[in-house]
């Protein structure tokens, strides 16, 4: 009996570390994220579009936004294809915006959008640039990121 129990420890354990992601979405299929697209619109200006490969390599290689203005920021999550993910939905994921200056804030909107803005200018990259993330929000991970993509923010 006490084979048993040790069997089914096992097998109880097995189960919780298989269904731990790796980007799972809990029906066994994972994201294909390829591409983080972040479409930034400062109010009144015109918007900028950065994709982010899996690399974490952002073309173009940063933002501009202006001082004191509040920016919306929208995230797509691209398969290899191009196309949306059709994993990636707002109950399981969000976008997570992490590493802010104290200068700088993210106010969510919803789970892929929200506002950023600077209240001063400077050039943010390397170790004080934000991270962009896809987060699983039920496992408490991200699945693809966090990247540093810099931000100027001018006068």
């Amino acid at each position: 009996m006490r084979v048993t129990k040790m069997a089914w420890a096992a097998l109880v354990a097995a189960g919780v570390f298989t269904a731990a992601c790796g980007g799972s979405t809990g029906d066994g299929s994972e994201p294909a994220v390829a591409t983080m697209r972040l479409t930034i619109t400062p109010a009144g200006g015109a918007a900028q579009v950065v994709n982010v490969n899996s690399s974490g390599v952002a073309t173009p290689a940063s933002i501009t936004l202006p001082v004191n203005t509040n920016a919306t920021i929208a995230s797509q999550w691209l398969r290899a294809d191009g196309s949306a993910d059709p994993l990636v939905t707002a109950t399981t994921f969000r976008l997570e915006v992490r590493n802010l200056p104290g200068s700088m804030t993210f106010t969510r909107t919803d789970n892929f959008s929200g506002t950023l803005r600077a209240t001063a200018a400077g050039n943010f990259a390397g170790g004080s640039a934000p991270r962009f993330e896809l987060f699983h929000i039920q496992e408490n991970h991200e699945d693809f990121g966090p990247f540093s993509v810099p931000v100027t923010v001018t006068p």
